[in-house]
């Protein structure tokens, strides 16, 4: 066929891969294909299924699936993993199943029953940046699910792929059992109950980011358990605090070392935030957005910080 009139389409692509395959069959192969036909029968396939999805593409120890959205794609990957870590022991085996999963968002080019393109590859090779047991995403399927599916991220950054031309950024999905979280990271949340109030923190050559005030206050720091964590050393650990109050947003300093900055001034008490407000910590600006002033589609027009202060 020729490829370069083929028909395209935008799917979300899942990646699957079972982790120590080889060596688990070395050990016991007889009973490791059991597990693994197990393990597709009763958690991959009908997870897939449910989810309007399509496996396209099986291995030996893995598969690739294609679904009609970002979210529908995520939530089968944490239906699986969530699922096989219930499983985790029943069988008696000496070593339980772990697999690797990703999800990306892409262009792929129909080729009968199956696909290909960038949106596989993406997804095929960000599989392997995941733990075992884990799940690892692109910021196309982070933007997608926001607001829409209850989970933590873990922003790993941009990272360059074997055969990928440009950078992709990579969030780690913080499952509950889960709970090793490198320090050094952002982490973002992703909460199921809707939320109109916004922290957007952009990022040069990345995505911008949106964060939901929700009931629980918000801190900011350097370092965990601070929900948004800011890489920068100007930062303090503990740095301030976003808190939802009848429908409004306060924002309070918490006795950080260099200060917290709304609009260019400094704050020398709680403050209430408008829409647009510039807030900067150290060398950090995050933004105010909310969603009952303007679309949340607009905010980014209005990023502009004003120059720090002297």
């Amino acid at each position: 066929m020729s490829f370069e009139f083929a028909e395209r389409k935008l799917a979300a692509i899942m990646a699957v891969d079972m982790v120590g395959f080889s060596r688990l069959l070395g050990q016991d192969e007889p009973g490791t294909l059991r597990r693994l036909a197990k393990a597709r029968a009763e958690v991959i396939d009908p997870a897939v299924h449910t989810h309007h999805g399509r496996v396209f593409k099986a291995t030996g120890d893995g598969a690739l699936a294609e679904f009609p959205s970002a979210v529908l794609g995520l939530r089968c990957a944490i239906e699986i993993q969530t699922r096989l870590h219930e499983l985790d022991g029943e069988d008696n085996a000496p070593a339980p199943l772990r697999f690797r999963i990703a999800v990306h968002q892409g262009e792929v080019v129909i080729d009968g029953d199956d696909l290909l393109g960038d949106g596989v590859n993406v997804a095929a090779r960000l599989e392997r940046l995941a733990e075992p047991g884990g799940i690892c995403i692109s910021a196309r399927v982070q933007e997608d699910a926001t607001g829409k599916i209850p989970l933590r991220l873990v922003d790993l950054g941009p990272h360059r792929l074997r055969n990928i031309a440009r950078s992709v950024n990579v969030f780690r999905v913080a499952l509950p059992w889960q709970e090793h979280d490198d320090p050094e990271s952002e982490r973002t949340f992703v909460r199921m109950a809707p939320s109109r109030h916004y922290l957007l923190i952009p990022a040069e050559g990345r995505a911008i980011r949106e964060i939901p005030i929700g009931p629980e206050p918000l801190t900011i720091g350097r370092t965990p358990p601070c929900p948004v964590v800011l890489r920068d050393r100007e930062v303090s650990r503990q740095h301030c605090q976003l808190e939802l109050r009848n429908d409004e947003v306060w924002l309070t300093d918490l006795d950080s070392s260099n200060g917290t900055f709304l609009d260019g001034n400094r704050l020398s008490g709680p403050a209430l935030l408008a829409h647009g407000a510039v807030i900067r910590l150290g060398n950090q600006e995050l933004i105010y957005h909310n969603g009952g002033a303007t679309p949340l589609s607009s905010a980014p027009q209005a990023i502009g910080a004003p120059d720090p202060p002297p």
